[in-house]
């Protein structure tokens, strides 16, 4: 399902991200704290201990306008299909265009005089991406590989430097920028044809243009329903959090966090420093942020067992054995080491409820849906 939910962006990036904190390299969950088999689940989904008293989930009311997608809307997901398949191409004559990532040497001045941080060679710089200081890419913009070209800018009367948020010595300062164009990268976009989609859209399922634009346009009316719904159901839903469940996920988010920057040669101490935020503050997000995502995956998780709602095996395998015949991973096994199963069956039941939630909508005029929402009841009980 990593995969399969391109399109559908609306309360998913929720389930994975506690899917990947939930589980560790010693296979432990954040539900119980116990060992697990990394091959075996559950299919009607993880049981959390903490719990919800469900709202209305069914037949709730959304928009005839939210219930279908319009052409643009379509186009605009096929050319995202399009360019998640680009590639790269390296030039080393021709002449940059907006987009291409341009490799350059450059030196920068002010009153004739090279500052700190403004010399570099062969940097990359995406044109168009924002990087540099107004006027700096748009100069390179119709330029050669080989020329070189002198910029004459003006830094922003508030820019600040980078590394302590504080207003810069150049703010408002006028800088000459010499730059010379080594080569560029361009990203080569594929055209859309039945042989780009029977070759590249294998996962959903699709073998023609037209099978691919239906399976788009219905992953666009599932994410426009539910963008329209879920918040009702999220505000008609009381939640019991468990103590020790809510701390055991912040720990372990907060660990991941810790990893990251430790890859990176950091502390999580340098992070929250540049941010300007105390480690209670950055806390209090964590413990935020984990009960937000737990109250959508575990309404989702209740939902399925009050429906009947598993995932089969077959569902499981036809999401898994791509990976594993394609040879990403040697084995079953080692896909499962890397991800459990009972976390991929988690994110495969998220889907499936988000699916049937979505179906049972009654769709009606615009003019009948209400803007009005309540505040949540929650509530958190002992360990």
């Amino acid at each position: 399902m990593r995969k399969k939910l391109l399109i559908l962006g609306m309360c998913v990036a929720m389930v994975f991200s506690m899917t990947a904190c939930k589980s560790s390299s010693s296979g432990k969950t954040a539900s119980n704290g116990e060992l697990t088999d990394n091959s075996k689940a559950d299919m009607q989904g993880t049981l959390y201990k903490t719990t919800v008293k469900l709202g209305q989930y069914k037949g709730l009311k959304v928009g005839e306008s939210n219930a279908k997608a319009t052409e643009e809307e379509i186009e605009k997901a096929v050319q995202n299909v399009l360019e998640s398949n680009a590639t790269d191409r390296k030039y080393e004559e021709g002449v940059l265009e907006l987009g291409d990532t341009a490799n350059i040497d450059f030196e920068g001045k002010i009153n004739g005089v090279a500052f700190e941080g403004g010399t570099s060679k062969g940097y990359n710089l995406k044109l168009g991406g924002g990087g540099f200081i107004k006027g700096f890419e748009d100069g390179l913009v119709g330029k050669k590989v080989g020329e070189t070209v002198e910029l004459n800018l003006k830094f922003p009367d508030d820019y600040k430097n980078s590394s302590t948020g504080e207003l810069s010595e150049h703010a408002g300062k006028d800088v000459i920028f010499t730059v010379t164009i080594n080569c560029f990268n361009r990203s080569i976009v594929p055209e859309l044809t039945d042989a780009f989609v029977k070759e590249y859209c294998t996962v959903y399922k699709v073998e023609t243009v037209s099978e691919l634009k239906e399976y788009l346009e219905k992953q666009l009316v599932l994410n426009k329903k539910l963008s329209a719904i879920w918040q009702t159901l999220l505000d008609s839903t009381e939640i019991t959090y468990n103590k020790g469940e809510v701390a055991g996920l912040v720990e372990q988010m907060k660990n991941q966090y810790v990893q990251y920057y430790n890859a990176y040669g950091m502390k999580l101490s340098d992070y929250l420093e540049y941010a300007g935020m105390t480690e209670e503050e950055f806390d209090q997000q964590m413990d935020t942020s984990v009960r937000n995502s737990l109250k959508n995956i575990v309404i989702a998780m209740t939902v399925a067992r009050e429906e009947g709602l598993e995932v089969t095996e077959t569902e499981y395998r036809e999401e898994v054995d791509p990976d594993v015949e394609a040879g990403t991973f040697d084995s079953l096994e080692e896909f499962q080491a890397m991800y459990p199963k009972q976390d991929t069956v988690d994110s495969l039941l998220y889907y499936k409820v988000l699916e049937w939630i979505a179906d049972k909508c009654e769709v009606v005029p615009d003019t009948e849906i209400e803007t009005t929402t309540k505040e949540p009841e929650t509530t958190t009980a002992a360990e």
